[in-house]
């Protein structure tokens, strides 16, 4: 066997020695991971024995699969990790300016190199930083001011948040990839996300449903030989291999990321300025400088919005927009409900210009699925299911383009959301599906190390140090996240039924 085959199999000649010699690859310490050579749990912490996961090409499910909890171990050269945290700073200013309407220059939020280990096999460099625009914001600010002891707090390790992480295998030249997958990313507790199973369960059952979303398991991490915690595993959807794996029949056409403000229509400001790409991000070597078809979208928008005849929008949508797939994925937003997706905050989704089938939304960042508004931010009655937003945000109607199919597409709308409750998000699969993950998560988030006794979280914060308790992931988990399936389907149900909801849900007056 060649070197190149040695390392290449290391992954399976590992699980042959467990499996069948006995051996153990931890050299007989009770505290270092099975699967791992140096990464060690502490004392009194249980670390079952997992499988190995596949790796081919082909095998890209099974980096996600729901028996998988892949183990990442990141070795920090000296001064990475205070890069890591210097670059996550200087992010967070960024936002803040933009917050501010400062107008900074677009900044990029800089990986560092550090080596990855996965499975026996080691690639370095690859990139890591922290990820997520609001979650790396909270870290270093408090509202609009600077938490003054961030950056040694982040230097310690010992930040009152736990950071996500986004990991890139090919930024700094490296041409390699884990299951096909050149990014992806490690998610914390964001948003209300305590039991680490929203986000993961809506990519399920979107891609369950048809609609295109990245999928998404959970992973572990060790940093520098130590048990870091359990993350969320979840795809990286703005990419051009994201875009090739997921529609493998379209090797061309425009993606943007839409962030924010995706109010679907065009700004006669962005003739002079090209302003289109700070709010429709070009990703996937779409051009910067040239909208393409987007263009004809947010301006089918402005006409929806202007009130021309049905007779021009009708025409000037044919071709232009897969119908089908955009009332699929605006029913299944609103039957969980994603509140912070496209129709409800007019975010986190990306709008691919498919060469066949014209624009589809692909959603992602969905730690905020599965509230209601009777129990989200002073929300006064159930979510609509024709167009319910998020009672913190500004936003009372759809984006243009997607609010005009719902309001003229009635009978297809409620037929796509009929078939989600009947087929896809059916109360006693996803409770039997949640409670068997819950079981395999728990040993790792009880050894994690914000979720110990002595979290960094509990250092001077009792509110965000109670987030990291077993007792709110497993409230998190059962009653909240089970019930609020049952009782959201129920609802559901009750409207396509003919049953109303209040005028007022957020109180507005």
């Amino acid at each position: 066997m060649t070197e190149h085959e040695l390392v290449a199999n290391v992954p399976w000649l590992l699980a042959a020695c467990v499996a069948l010699a006995g051996c153990d690859p931890s050299n007989g310490d009770d505290n270092v991971i099975p699967g791992s050579s140096t990464c060690t749990v502490p004392e009194g912490y249980d670390a079952p024995e997992l499988a190995l996961v596949g790796t081919a090409d082909e095998d890209a499910d099974a980096f996600f699969a729901d028996d998988a909890l892949p183990l990442f171990e990141l070795s920090f050269p000296e001064g990475s990790w205070e890069q890591v945290c210097e670059n996550a700073q200087d992010y967070a200013d960024y936002l803040w300016q933009l917050a501010e309407s400062m107008e900074p220059d677009r900044l990029r939020h800089e990986y560092v190199p550090v080596a990855l280990t996965f499975q026996g096999r080691t690639y370095d460099p690859v990139g890591v930083r922290f990820r997520g625009r609001t979650t790396v914001y909270a870290l270093f600010y408090d509202g609009d001011a600077p938490r003054p002891d961030a950056m040694q707090r982040c230097l310690d390790r010992e930040l009152g948040r736990k950071p996500s992480l986004k990991i890139s295998m090919d930024e700094f030249g490296l041409d390699d990839e884990i299951a096909d997958q050149q990014t992806f990313n490690l998610v914390a507790r964001e948003g209300s996300d305590s039991s680490y199973l929203r986000e993961v369960l809506a990519h399920r059952l979107s891609n369950q449903f048809g609609v295109v979303a990245p999928r998404a398991g959970h992973g572990r991490v060790c940093f520098d030989g130590e048990y870091e915690g359990l993350y969320s595993l979840v795809e990286e959807a703005d990419t051009s291999r994201f875009r090739r794996q997921r529609f493998p029949s379209a090797d061309t056409g425009g993606y943007w990321k839409v962030e924010t403000d995706g109010e679907q229509v065009w700004s006669h400001y962005w003739d002079d300025n090209g302003g289109w790409a700070d709010k429709y991000i070009p990703e996937a070597d779409t051009s910067e400088t040239d909208p393409g078809r987007l263009r004809d979208l947010l301006t089918l928008g402005s006409m929806i919005e202007d009130g021309e005849n049905a007779g021009d929008i009708e025409q000037a949508l044919d071709g232009l927009v897969d119908v089908d797939q955009w009332l699929r994925e605006i029913a299944q937003d609103m039957v969980m409900p994603d509140y912070d997706g496209m129709f409800g905050n007019h975010k986190n989704h990306l709008l691919y210009d498919h060469p066949e089938r014209g624009f589809v939304v692909v959603p992602y960042d969905r730690d905020l699925s599965f509230v209601d508004l009777e129990d989200y931010s002073g929300g006064l009655c159930p979510g609509d299911i024709m167009g319910s937003h998020p009672c913190w945000s500004t936003v009372r109607e759809g984006p243009a383009v997607a609010g005009w199919l719902v309001e003229n597409r009635v009978e297809d709308y409620h037929v796509a959301v009929q078939e989600f409750i009947d087929e896809v998000m059916v109360p006693q699969e996803v409770s039997a599906w949640l409670l068997a993950r819950a079981q395999a998560m728990r040993p790792w988030l009880e050894a994690d190390r914000y979720y110990r006794p002595d979290s960094p979280a509990c250092i001077d914060d009792p509110e965000v140090c109670d987030y990291y308790t077993m007792g709110a992931w497993e409230w998190g988990v059962d009653p909240y996240l089970i019930d609020v399936v049952e009782l959201r389907v129920d609802e559901v149900q009750r409207q396509l039924d003919g049953g109303v909801v209040c005028d007022d849900p957020c109180g507005d007056g």
